[in-house]
Formats: C-alpha cells, structure tokens, sequence
C-alpha cells in the first residue's frame, strides 16, 4: 500500500485540490483509493462528499476515541465513507479536529494514524494536510512513504516549499525512515510568468519538480462547485490530462525509491 502525503506550509497552493483529483484519477484507473482529509477546513471532504459532512463520522472521532481507554475500540473503517465515485472512499475531516490537536500532542498519540492504517486494505493512501507542521501533519508524515509539495510560483510558497524538504529530513532521522520527498507539483502555471520560472529554478537545487505542471484553469472552481473531481466532471479537460501525466510521473518517480 503506497501512502502520500501532501503538504506545503503555505495555504491556498492547491494541496486540497491535488490530493483530491489524484485520488480521483488513481481511483478512476482501478485502483482501491482512500483520501484522507486532515485539515480541519476540510476542503477535501467537501470536494467528493458535498456540503452535508459535518454530521458525518470522521477522522476527529477516530483521534478522540485514542483519548479514551476502551475495551471495544473501533477500527478506523468505521469512520470511512464511500463517495459517490467508484473505488474511491473518504475518511473526512471535521472542526472538531481543531479543538483535539493539543490533547492529542500532550498525549503523544502521532503513531496512531500508522498504526490504524497497517489495518486497512487499500491500494493507495492520499493524506491532505493543514498548511502547519502540526501534530496532523507529523502523524501524516510518521504514516506516509512519500511526500508530494504543491506550490504556486509565490516567492511565500516558494520559501515554504523549501522548508518541506527540512521537515521531511528530520521525520526520516527520528519517526520514519522510509518516507521520501518524491518532489513539488507546480500548481497553477503560466507559461509566460518569467517570475514563476525563477522560482521553479530556485526550487529545483532543492528537490525535483514534478512535470507536466499543472496550468491555470477556471476548471477546477467549477468542479469544486458540482462537488466532482475533474476525471469525473470534465474528463477531456488539458487539466485533467495534465493530472493524468503528472500522477505517472509521481508513480515513476515513487518507484525508482523503491528500486533505491
């Protein structure tokens, strides 16, 4: 089972946006997806399951049950939801996430996601995170093989982007040793953006960059609103295609890990 993390210190690059249609086009192709959504904003969530999620079971529930002694713990399938889209499943965020964070970090529960997820029978994991190296974050990293770093060509998103590559240094020296920063996804693209270039150049001494980038495109707003990933609102779309190269370019990449 491979597991992805995506993850950028900056918001609004895309990270919600990328780990949902990849999600979607893996799930597309035949394979067995879960999307996990950890930001309590729960973008994600609300891209494959809608605007009705905040009565839905979540991961909140799962971290809150780790709080507890219990005799009969559920596992964490209990809180996973089928979405409308074949093959493709949800485990969704929740507000309440906000309000555990800090009961969950005094209480040192970061292997737990690891743990629930060696349960699980999934061909692929994809993790959205919150835009802070938080506790989420960290348990995401500690559960993950593979980081994916969307950025925008923002001189901000730029610097955070390369703070990622420290981050995933230091969770391999003390967490886990098998995650790998695969590299960034270059969100948003404008061919004619000198500004952008440079900052692709300035973030390739760093780690790779993922081709093809993804370019600009009023696309996305419009599946976001029919709540349908973009291999399933507009399969034909240059954006969709662009998903699909740029999701065997991270398989490509991945296992030349692997082959390492």
């Amino acid at each position: 089972m491979q597991t992805y993390v995506i993850f950028n210190l900056k918001g609004g690059v895309g990270k919600s946006t990328v780990a949902t249609n990849l999600a979607a086009i893996a799930a597309y192709r035949g394979k067995k997806v879960l999307l996990v959504d950890l930001d309590a904003q729960a973008n994600s969530t609300r891209y494959v399951l809608g605007k009705n999620v905040e009565s839905e079971k979540s991961i909140a529930e799962f971290f809150s049950q780790s709080l507890r002694v219990s005799l009969y713990p559920q596992n964490l399938s209990h809180w996973i939801h089928q979405t409308p889209f074949n093959r493709l499943y949800v485990l969704p965020a929740h507000v309440m996430l906000d309000d555990l964070h800090d009961k969950l970090s005094a209480k040192h529960k970061i292997y737990k996601l690891r743990e629930a997820f060696s349960t699980l029978d999934f061909d692929e994991i994809w993790i959205d995170t919150p835009p802070v190296m938080n506790f989420y974050t960290l348990s995401a990293f500690i559960a993950a093989n593979a980081c994916l770093v969307p950025f925008d060509g923002d001189r901000f998103s730029l610097d955070a982007a390369i703070q990622v590559s420290n981050h995933v240094q230091e969770v391999r020296a003390d967490h886990n040793n098998e995650i790998r920063l695969l590299g960034a996804v270059m969100n948003g693209y404008q061919v004619r953006a000198k500004a952008i270039q440079k900052a692709i150049d300035r973030l390739k001494e760093v780690m790779p960059v993922l081709e093809p980038y993804l370019p600009h495109s009023v696309v996305v707003k419009s599946s976001r609103l029919a709540e349908k990933p973009l291999v399933f609102f507009d399969a034909s779309h240059k954006l969709t295609h662009s998903l699909e190269s740029l999701l065997d370019s991270i398989y490509l990449s991945n296992s030349k890990f692997n082959i390492i």
